[in-house]
């Protein structure tokens, strides 16, 4: 779960897609997941941090 209604995630390197605030995502094994934070307006999308599952 995330603490933050901004995030976006990635799997193994498909579209975007953001990611709920109250509710869990569940991934496979061999599953490789981005998550970055939202770009919004003028300010563009954060780092990305790479899981392994």
């Amino acid at each position: 779960m995330t603490s933050s209604k901004g995030a976006e995630y990635s799997v193994n390197g498909g579209a975007w897609i953001s990611l709920p605030f109250d509710q869990q995502v569940k991934f496979q094994p061999g599953d490789v997941v981005e998550v970055r934070e939202a770009a919004r307006g003028v300010f563009p999308a954060g780092a990305i941090e790479t899981y392994n599952f």
